[in-house]
């Protein structure tokens, strides 16, 4: 099976190229730099550089982790919010079907307004967010290919990537900075390694559909960094508890957001983790300076 992860440099892109690459796949990913080896420069808005990405790794599946996720930055560029995460998303979808590859689509659980959950995978959409939007319509274009999956995940955190919620927290504590954490959002942290190994899984039995992939434990924000703070030895005086109103963030968030992953659960041998055991593994390779 030959797989190309789009968006290959991210978070979420590097682990899934990397659990793939160690399962034997042939994974190439992409990357807005030149090309090299296994890594192809494409641009999802670029159409041209995503064909020439196509052309050269053939893939069975494609694994889209593009996207632009600073929530209130989507907010307050609506236009390259769209380009980006529905007519780059649209981009891939037109070549996949021209391909005939598969499509996994990473979604989240901004999708959902946040009044009731944790959500299922049935439960009603709505998101309050013009990301949460962006998503909803990136899901409605990759249903129209035939082998499609969805992922919906949140909260995504792991070492070595400075653009997670964790990596953050654990810089400005380091420095003294004061942080405030919503005491009112709630999510399931998900190790990126552990959503990728899920889905790995998913794709080698060929599933199809939406599918919850997160962390076992829900809890808030604040819960969580004070959780982080025991567990690596941060100073749990410098982090506060705050309403989402007090915080008086861009973008509206959904409160209750979170998911259930029975479903996932159910179908899959990998187990995904709880919030104690994602922490100790990503402090593990904390100490070992290792992803």
């Amino acid at each position: 099976m030959r797989c190309l992860v789009i968006g290959s440099t991210g978070l979420v892109g590097k682990a899934v190229y990397n659990a793939f690459r160690e399962e034997g796949m042939e994974t190439y990913g992409t990357f807005l730099k030149q090309s090299e080896g296994n890594f192809l420069r494409a641009d999802i808005r670029d159409r041209k550089s995503l064909e020439d990405a196509f052309a050269k790794s053939r893939p069975d599946v494609a694994v889209l982790t593009a996207a632009l996720t600073w929530v209130d930055y989507c907010e307050k560029n609506r236009q390259e919010a769209w380009e980006i995460n529905v007519e780059g998303m649209r981009n891939v979808a037109d070549i996949c079907k021209k391909y005939g590859s598969a499509i996994v689509f990473m979604s989240s659980d901004y999708v959902f307004d946040g009044a009731n959950g944790p959500y299922r995978e049935s439960d009603a959409t709505n998101p309050v967010n013009f990301y949460g939007k962006t998503k909803l319509e990136g899901e409605s274009i990759v249903r129209t290919i035939e082998k499609h999956l969805i992922i919906r995940t949140t909260v995504v955190f792991d070492y070595g990537e400075p653009k997670n919620f964790v990596s953050r927290l654990i810089e400005q504590n380091s420095k003294g900075i004061a942080v405030r954490a919503p005491n009112d959002q709630y999510g399931n942290p998900t190790l990126a390694s552990n959503l990728a190994e899920a889905i790995l899984e998913l794709v080698l039995k060929q599933k199809t559909g939406i599918y919850n992939v997160a962390g076992q434990s829900w809890l808030t924000r604040y819960d969580f960094s004070m959780l982080l703070a025991k567990k690596l030895g941060l100073d749990d005086s410098l982090i506060t508890g705050v309403t989402t109103e007090e915080l008086g963030q861009e973008a509206a968030r959904p409160k209750k957001g979170g998911l259930i992953v029975e479903k996932a659960q159910k179908e899959i041998k990998t187990r995904l983790l709880d919030v104690n055991e994602a922490i100790d593994i990503f402090s593990g390779r904390m100490r070992e300076g290792r992803i």
